[in-house]
């Protein structure tokens, strides 16, 4: 159970940071600049950008208790739209770094489509893996 949550945790940082470089490219509303050169360009984009993947990644975290603890129907809403965000921009950080291109053929489509579902659903399924983690050793003790 360990070695899956690792993977999780590793997964999770990815998101994280092709969210941040997803948001960084809408905000600049370039998608062909480098990162270097897209954080280098203007520092208050790039702060916003750290600042709302932040935000993005910590709702993602507490999906599984807005969920499973019957939290108001917009919080399960928000979280709904923080995922599809975190995908969207997972695929745009993804499409950059592993494809390395703005075009892909459909093959690669589906290849990124599957990475970056389970690159966004690590982060929003590390809660529910250590809850299981938890009752593991709590019954083998």
């Amino acid at each position: 159970m360990r070695g899956l949550l690792g993977f999780f945790v590793v997964a999770a940082i990815w998101d994280a940071f092709t969210t941040f470089y997803g948001t960084l490219a809408i905000f600049h509303n370039e998608y062909s600049l480098g990162l270097v050169d897209m954080v280098t360009k203007d520092i208050n984009k790039t702060i916003a950008s750290i600042g709302f993947s932040l935000v993005i990644v910590l709702l993602l975290l507490s999906a599984k208790a807005v969920v499973t603890t019957g939290w108001h129907i917009m919080f399960r809403i928000l979280v709904g739209i923080t995922f599809m965000y975190d995908v969207f921009t997972s695929y745009m950080g993804n499409q950059s770094y592993i494809i390395q291109s703005s075009e892909s053929t459909v093959s690669q489509f589906f290849i990124l489509l599957g990475l970056t579902l389970v690159v966004s659903g690590s982060t929003v399924a590390i809660p529910y893996i250590a809850a299981v983690k938890s009752k593991d050793s709590e019954n083998s003790s």
